[in-house]
């Protein structure tokens, strides 16, 4: 969901994430993103302690006991810049 980004880069990027997708075989709804524009260090570090905060929430819906069946996942989330708005 591109958010402030120029339209014709937003759409490289988007190509760029299903691209990763296909090759990864990943299934598309389970797979998030959001493109946004942030003006200071602060406003970043903010952000990544959202998304951290958010994988640590959700380590605590696991269960408890051992399991024996069922699926291994991966939670990802990264905050990096990727373009200057000049």
């Amino acid at each position: 969901m591109p958010v402030s980004v120029y339209q014709t880069k937003a759409k490289w990027i988007s190509e760029q994430i299903q691209n990763k997708l296909k090759l990864l075989k990943s299934d598309p709804s389970y797979y998030a993103y959001i493109l946004m524009s942030v003006e200071d260090e602060e406003r970043l570090a903010t952000i990544y302690n959202v998304f951290r905060d958010a994988i640590r929430k959700s380590y605590l819906l696991r269960p408890a006991p051992p399991i024996s069946s069922g699926q291994l996942i991966a939670i990802e989330a990264r905050v990096s810049p990727i373009a200057e708005i000049k």
